[in-house]
């Protein structure tokens, strides 16, 4: 199953443990595949970086460049197209639609699901036929 993972999940799961930590050791595991862009990646290094300073006792950088190692990189042209209430939520949901001509081996569904706390995000669920669910929510539903 194809996923893409929001900052606020994987920061979660480095730094928290609890059900964003499930989802990115069901990654790490080769379970599920992660689906990134490059803002994507861009967002999750800035983020790291500022949080990583003030948790010097995890090794962020580390952590964080080897689940990108293993995430699958898609490139999209153009700007994403503004969609949700805020708009740097726009580049996952431009990941999901970008998927269209991928393989994603599970037939249920169209695109990959996005996962993420993210309020502005899961409002949009059902979006142009994509599911976007908490970390909780996809271990409960989906696995």
């Amino acid at each position: 199953m194809s996923v893409i993972i929001d900052t606020n999940v994987v920061v979660s799961g480095v730094f928290a443990g609890g059900p964003p930590q499930q989802v990115l050791s069901l990654v790490h595991d080769g379970e599920l595949t992660m689906l990134v862009t490059p803002p994507i990646v861009a967002e999750y290094r800035r983020t790291f970086a500022k949080l990583g300073a003030r948790t010097p006792w995890v090794d962020a950088p580390r952590v964080l460049e080897e689940l990108i190692g293993l995430a699958h990189h898609i490139e999209i042209r153009g700007d994403p197209p503004r969609i949700g209430r805020d708009p740097n939520d726009d580049m996952f949901i431009s990941c999901a639609l970008a998927t269209e001509w991928l393989d994603l081996q599970d037939p249920e569904y169209k695109r990959p699901l996005i996962v993420t706390g993210d309020k502005d995000l899961l409002v949009l669920n059902g979006y142009a036929g994509i599911v976007i669910v908490t970390p909780r929510v996809f271990l409960d539903r989906h696995l």
